[in-house]
């Protein structure tokens, strides 16, 4: 299923001429791996010149929320092209043109947002401990970073917004604070396995996590 879509707005500012600017190639832009891991969500704004013969030129980002996002959207707008017109007194040889792309992570249903959460303040150290088991069956010493309940944990303490966009620099020390966390709630859930898992988390995450509940 996919999660995510990146949303493009054209606003061509070339109001007085007849051009009428249609794409015939549009590449979307790859959503960085990172920052859609974090569920990270921004916009960067583009600015370019579209010539007669549908190129693309002159490509600068005007403004960006995150480095990463400014790349995926040059890399992106650099390969499109668009139809291209005769030039004549009403329609100019080039059309500069300023663009938003906003990346945006598709927003589940409620319910299943709802379910997560349930899940996630329900599950037990013993779920815990059997799930941590499974995903290093095959491998004692593998990082816990990518395993199902560290994900959501993160995300369910990582709503943070600046101006409408999910603040990177916020969710990324979410996750490293409890990466670090990581082993003393191991140790405690394999001393406790009855107890409910965000139980032993410490205070401050409990805190932030219901913060955002």
């Amino acid at each position: 299923m996919k999660w995510f879509a990146i949303l493009l707005l054209m606003a061509a500012g070339a109001a007085q001429a007849d051009v009428g600017l249609e794409f015939a190639k549009k590449v979307v832009p790859v959503y960085p791996a990172e920052l859609r891991k974090a569920t990270i969500t921004g916009t960067v704004k583009v600015s370019f010149r579209v010539m007669a013969d549908g190129s693309v030129t002159d490509v600068k980002v005007i403004s960006s929320s995150e480095p990463a996002f400014a790349t995926a959207a040059l890399e992106a707008v650099r390969q499109w092209r668009f139809k291209p017109w005769t030039v004549s007194k009403e329609n100019p040889a080039f059309l500069d043109v300023r663009n938003d792309l906003h990346f945006r992570l598709n927003d589940k249903k409620e319910w299943l947002q709802i379910y997560e959460r349930a899940g996630l303040v329900l599950k037990t150290c013993k779920q815990f401990n059997e799930e941590v088991a499974l995903y290093r069956k095959d491998d004692p010493t593998r990082s816990l970073e990518d395993m199902e309940t560290t994900l959501l944990s993160v995300r369910m303490m990582s709503n943070f917004n600046v101006d409408g966009v999910t603040s990177y620099k916020a969710s990324r020390a979410t996750a490293d604070s409890f990466q670090e966390a990581l082993p003393g709630i191991m140790k405690k859930c394999e001393t406790y396995p009855g107890v409910d898992f965000v139980d032993v988390w410490p205070a401050a995450l409990r805190e932030r996590l219901i913060q955002r509940l």
